[in-house]
């Protein structure tokens, strides 16, 4: 079976990216430590996978077959994207932070856990604010297939420092303070698993989770008083709603 021949001219990202799912599933059999496909893709590749059909037998396809596979022809002209931001969550914590420090310039910003729309939104909005984000990932996840290479190459230089927390002993623990500054607070997004953070911090008063949820409410307050300023017709003498989709 011949290995699909690499080519460097894509007419964007997405062509790239299907190309190289191409040659990973290709090199499948070479991956003696990887097993089956739902150990190294992430999710958001699996419902790439799921999303066109594309069955088990796929995969043992040789490539001249690929581009007569209906699924994958599919797949080829629609990639699964992956979301950059979150909603809501960065908004009520930002708004926190502001009301407990008085200030977001100079702030710094930890985020401990996996990589996700909310860190995405916190590297892409919190600069402009004059905050800074530290970051740490842990490299037990799952992969997209584009970064496949990369993290069986690099692994064995990250693992033994980066881990994601599946045992007490890795926990967020509350003696973690002396390492942060002496101002610091804590926040998370919820659910919360039983092993991610000690009791001790998660009940401690610097935690502002709690206040953050609450502070969801002002946000939606602003909001609705903002249109209301807008276009007071919204509202009538009543106090009835006029507003229609």
């Amino acid at each position: 079976m011949k290995e699909p021949e690499c080519s460097e001219d894509f007419n964007d990202e997405s062509d790239k990216e299907v190309h190289i799912i191409k040659k990973i599933i290709y090199k499948r059999s070479d991956l003696e430590e990887v097993g089956e496909l739902d150990e190294f893709t992430s999710p958001k590749t699996k419902i790439f996978f799921t999303r066109f059909n594309i069955e088990t037998s796929f995969f043992e396809k040789s490539p001249s077959e690929w581009d007569a596979d209906e699924g994958y022809r599919r797949a080829e002209t629609t990639v699964e994207k992956i979301r950059v931001t979150n909603d809501t969550a960065e908004k009520r914590n930002l708004l926190t932070i502001q009301e407990h420090f008085g200030s977001l310039k100079g702030i710094i910003i930890s985020w401990v856990g996996k990589a996700c729309p909310l860190l995405n939104t916190y590297l892409t909005i919190a600069p402009p604010l004059g905050i800074k984000v530290k970051f740490l990932c842990q490299c037990g996840g799952p992969v997209s297939p584009s970064s496949l290479k990369y993290v069986q190459s690099q692994g064995t230089n990250f693992t033994d420092n980066i881990k994601e927390c599946g045992k007490l002993e890795d926990a967020i623990e509350a003696d973690l303070e002396k390492y942060a500054d002496k101002n610091w607070v804590f926040l998370h997004t919820l659910p919360r698993s039983l092993v991610e953070v000690e009791d001790k911090l998660f009940d401690s008063e610097r935690n502002l989770l709690w206040k953050s949820f609450v502070n969801s409410k002002w946000i939606c307050a602003a909001i609705i008083a903002r249109f209301l300023v807008e276009d007071p017709s919204l509202i009538t003498d009543k106090g009835n709603n006029n507003y229609r989709d």
